[in-house]
């Protein structure tokens, strides 16, 4: 996936993850103090647990996004993280844009339970994945927004 020279919302498809990063900038921008947040950006073999700080540089008309590693974990790889689309079914799973948890009968669990609830090592091929936001999460950065 390309995505130098784009805009940082043509980069998100989640109708609710690009709305929350809209309210974020704009507090940032209105206020002209920092938001800042946990979030998860795992690969599959490791769990990274991710800080980002969005501030606003008035003299310079911009966004400043930041990100830094709190903490890394080790696991097991998990393949359902990182095939092309071209290698998975017409399925598609819920993940959270925000934790990595994934949808399964109307519980958000960590990635490696819903791999295992769903059955999927013994797949061949894997569903797509979509990104969303779970309630936990959520509530969470309704939180980040609306901090005074």
């Amino acid at each position: 996936m390309r995505v130098l020279g784009l805009q940082l919302m043509d980069c998100i498809a989640d109708l609710q993850t690009r709305h929350i990063y809209n309210l974020l900038i704009d507090r940032v921008r209105e206020e002209g103090r920092e938001a800042r947040f946990n979030y998860r950006c795992d690969s599959p073999r490791c769990r990274r647990f991710m800080e980002m700080r969005i501030n606003y540089i008035r003299a310079l008309y911009q966004v400043e996004f930041r990100s830094r590693v709190l903490r890394l974990e080790r696991r097991e790889p998990v393949n359902l993280i990182d095939l092309p689309l071209d290698k998975r079914t017409s399925e598609i799973l819920n993940m959270c844009s925000w934790c990595k948890a994934v949808l399964v009968d109307q519980a958000w669990v960590e990635v490696e339970l819903a791999v295992e609830r769903l059955g999927l090592l013994a797949e061949p091929v894997l569903p797509q994945i979509s990104h969303g936001i779970c309630p936990d999460c959520r509530n969470r950065m309704t939180g980040v927004i609306t901090r005074q």
